[in-house]
């Protein structure tokens, strides 16, 4: 009996010992253990003296040569579009002016000439002489009554004949008698009523 005792305790040992063996050990659907093999280190290529490159330098260089295109294209990828220099535009030359001919002054009339009769009722002819071109107007104005401007001397081709009608008629304040003188040369003339009194005049056409 002591010797079975004995046994007993020594299997119960072993038993035991067994089942701790077991617990790290895999089950297998069959209900079989398996070690777990131990990862063994994978090969390492021969060093052949050229070291290779890391994550980090690989990212740098892959962002530096992302980062400065070499082909003229955008960060994109697009390409980039080249400014062309505009042509500055050329002034276009105005044409100067062209100055306006001055306009040749036309032939004026030769300034004409006024005569009073009878200023202030005086027997006289107010200027009693005087010169004027050919072409210009000699204008008598009556300023009292009872004269007329008779010719008493003209020059050949004159068509004046003074005052309308006769010695005789005459005319009051306010009249006019004129007349344009082309033909040139002296001309003398009077008053019908008052010759007797030195009423008379001349002017030269020339």
């Amino acid at each position: 009996m002591p010797y079975s005792r004995r046994r007993y305790l020594a299997l119960a040992t072993v038993g035991s010992a067994a089942l701790a063996g077991c617990a790290g050990d895999e089950e297998r659907p069959n209900g079989t253990s398996t070690d777990r093999p131990e990862k063994t280190p994978s090969s390492t290529p021969a060093d052949n003296g050229t070291p290779r490159p890391t994550k980090e330098s690989r990212t740098a260089t892959d962002t530096d040569t992302r980062g400065e295109p070499t082909d003229g294209s955008g960060p994109d990828g697009s390409p980039t579009e080249t400014e062309t220099p505009t042509d500055s535009e050329t002034p276009t030359p105005t044409d100067t002016e062209t100055q306006t001919e001055t306009e040749t002054p036309t032939d004026t009339e030769p300034a004409g000439q006024d005569v009073v009769v009878g200023p202030n009722g005086l027997l006289v002819f107010q200027p009693e002489e005087f010169t004027i071109s050919a072409g210009a107007t000699v204008t008598w104005e009556w300023d009292s009554d009872g004269h007329n401007v008779r010719p008493s001397s003209t020059p050949g081709g004159s068509d004046w004949s003074g005052t309308p009608g006769g010695d005789g008629t005459t005319y009051d304040e306010g009249y006019v008698h004129e007349h344009t003188f082309t033909t040139t040369g002296t001309y003398e003339y009077y008053c019908a009523p008052h010759r007797g009194a030195g009423m008379t005049g001349s002017f030269t056409v020339e």
